[in-house]
């Protein structure tokens, strides 16, 4: 007879937790409550808010870059990341896996 064991729901490993606090609609700033005012504007918005002055010029650039083209949203994305990684991100750097844990996440994918 064989038994499964019953895991905990999995959580997050903590050097995945947001480096900068996420910014709620009730401690929002004055000049981007606008930006929460359908809801949650999701967690670029919620960083940027606690500098109003830089979501009004960085914003527009983020919609441009992650909107609508002709360039999928899966290469915009390893665009990013391999640029965060090539100038030494310090908030995206210690986030990414090194090239051997990628190299062994996907063998292990591969025998899977």
């Amino acid at each position: 007879m064989t038994t499964t064991a019953v895991t905990s729901p999995r959580r997050r490993p903590r050097e995945l937790d947001p480096l900068v606090p996420l910014i709620g609609a009730a401690d929002a700033p004055l000049l981007v409550r606008d930006l929460y005012a359908t809801g949650d504007p999701g967690p670029i918005v919620a960083a940027l808010a606690h500098v109003p002055e830089l979501c009004e010029v960085a914003l527009p650039f983020v919609g441009a870059a992650l909107g609508a083209s002709a360039v999928s949203l899966r290469d915009k994305e390893i665009a990013i990341l391999r640029t965060s990684a090539n100038l030494a991100c310090a908030y995206c750097g210690p986030r990414l896996p090194t090239a051997d844990e990628t190299v062994l996440r996907l063998a292990d994918r591969l025998r899977r």
